[in-house]
């Protein structure tokens, strides 16, 4: 099974098989195995889509081109002025046969602005955006040292 934003809405997907593997029908018996995709029909809360690209494909400094380690903090404050924060980090290989999708998909509820993205990249450099809204794809690339 592998998760990923399949249709660009937002909202995560998922994909599984069981790759031609053996089906349970009385005996276990090698059968063409199915494949099913779930598309999530989203809703009203609010989200965001973040992929990273390491400079190492660019200039061929700093990190791996994936961003495959970076530690990935958003903060911001929700609808009683609390200070919140979400932390995912980029990984790969999450599934045996199969592969997420190295993007993040964060939900936000009702947060409108997040107020800061604090990224920590393998590099070691630390990288952070301000004030960004909601309900976007965003690419961000590793700033030099």
């Amino acid at each position: 099974m592998a998760h990923g934003d399949l249709n660009g809405d937002g909202y995560v997907d998922l994909i599984a098989t069981n790759s031609s593997g053996p089906v349970w029908s009385g005996t276990l018996d090698d059968a063409g195995g199915p494949f099913y995709v779930w598309i999530n029909g989203g809703g009203k809360n609010n989200w965001i889509n973040l992929k990273l690209t390491g400079r190492m494909c660019i200039d061929n400094t700093g990190s791996n081109s994936d961003g495959i380690g970076a530690k990935v903090y958003l903060i911001y404050k929700d609808k009683n002025n609390q200070k919140s924060i979400q932390m995912q980090e980029v990984i790969a290989g999450s599934s045996y046969l199969s592969m997420d999708s190295t993007n993040l998909e964060f939900g936000l509820s009702d947060i409108e602005i997040i107020d800061e993205i604090r990224i920590i990249w393998p590099s070691g450099i630390i990288q952070k955006l301000y004030s960004i809204n909601v309900n976007q794809h965003l690419d961000i690339i590793e700033i030099k040292k």
